[in-house]
């Protein structure tokens, strides 16, 4: 059966990622990686389209992704998302079936035939019967919801990040010039924590750190001891102890600031001193750890983050 037989299908409506201010909506752009296709937090502007139904979100590149609502997907350029919102009741593990369906046909598209609307309601897709048990998997497959924490009552402010960290450049080599081995080596990649691969070297840095990508800016915590390619990686190390919900904290809020760097405007020691972040602060205006832990791990996916190793 076809697309359109099952799925009311939308084109997205908004402008590109960095005309936006930091916000709550999740925004859905190209790509899958870690992040399902979500990159960062948006405030949207009055003439966008903001959907409101869990629905399954298809890139340019047919790269199918379920989101739940509300999220915003990308629709400048000509290159915008495909948005399909089911014309019956399903389940969100019917969605996730439906999204791997579509990926696998990823084939058919390509840059000079990129997903619109038109073509993605012409192509056929199986429809699962009733015996796909084996799709119930999927719910014990993703980590399981957490109940939000009341958090209107935290206090904020500005904090800047040479206050709470050193900025150290990476150091190691280049995936090519090395051998195989166990050392997480730290790459300019947005996929996989920024790990590239895993290499014969002894480790440089030790965990639990921050690492920086000066042109994205892109930050993720590294929970083990490791090493980075030479150029384009900074490595913050906190200037006391720092909890790993505390650097999930700095880190998610670093990466929500990633418009203001690209190739040519790059991350350096001077920018990095100028950077703040925004930090719950407790009645004597100190850094309230208790909020941020009460912040972060109420978050969806916490209870799968794995422990450093040694």
């Amino acid at each position: 059966m076809k697309i359109s037989d099952l799925f009311y299908v939308a084109n997205a409506k908004s402008k590109g990622f960095e005309d936006h201010e930091s916000g709550k909506i999740p925004f859905v752009s190209n790509g899958l990686g870690e992040t399902n296709g979500i990159v960062g937090f948006v405030k949207p502007l009055a003439t966008e389209k903001v959907f409101n139904k869990i629905a399954v979100c298809v890139s340019a590149f047919c790269e199918a992704t379920v989101q739940r609502a509300p999220f915003l997907p990308r629709g400048n350029g000509g290159s915008g998302m495909v948005v399909l919102t089911p014309k019956e009741e399903m389940t969100e593990e019917d969605l996730y079936f439906y999204a791997a369906h579509i990926n696998l046909q990823k084939w058919r598209f390509s840059f000079g035939r990129m997903v619109i609307g038109d073509r993605l309601k012409s192509l056929e897709i199986e429809k699962p019967t009733k015996s796909y048990d084996l799709m119930r998997l999927v719910s014990n497959l993703l980590p399981k919801p957490v109940k939000k924490k009341k958090t209107e009552n935290i206090k904020y402010a500005s904090i800047l990040l040479s206050r709470l960290f050193d900025i150290k450049k990476g150091k190691g080599k280049y995936y090519e010039n090395c051998e195989p081995g166990n050392t997480p080596l730290v790459s300019a990649t947005g996929g996989n924590n920024g790990v590239m691969g895993h290499i014969g070297l002894a480790p440089i840095f030790k965990a639990p750190m921050i690492t920086l990508e000066r042109v994205s800016g892109n930050a993720f915590v590294q929970l083990e001891d490791f090493v980075t390619v030479p150029d384009d990686i900074f490595v913050l190390k906190p200037k006391k102890e720092m909890g790993i919900d505390e650097l999930f904290y700095c880190a998610s809020i670093i990466t929500i600031q990633k418009w203001r760097f690209n190739y040519s405007r790059k991350m350096t020691p001077i920018r990095f001193k100028k950077l703040a972040i925004t930090m719950p602060i407790d009645k004597n205006n100190e850094i309230d750890p208790n909020a941020i832990k009460s912040l972060v791990t109420s978050n969806y996916g916490w209870d799968s983050i794995r422990p450093i190793s040694r």
